[in-house]
């Protein structure tokens, strides 16, 4: 089983309208209901990914300069 999933935000986790989707809101709570770990691997500050993190519980948003 993947324990830990980390995700790049633009091109990858964002459709073209850089709008987050509610499919992908899904797998992602069933895959942390299944005891895995989602991280986001961005450049992006926190404040710029709140929306994303306010739709998914328990997000880890690891900002890498």
């Amino acid at each position: 089983m993947i324990r830990l999933f980390v995700s790049d935000i633009d091109g990858t986790l964002l459709n073209e309208r850089s709008e987050l989707e509610e499919e992908t809101v899904n797998a992602i709570k069933r895959f942390q209901a299944q005891g895995g770990i989602f991280m986001l691997a961005t450049g992006r500050n926190p404040w710029e990914t709140e929306e994303i993190t306010s739709k998914i519980d328990h997000i880890v948003n690891n900002c890498v300069d």
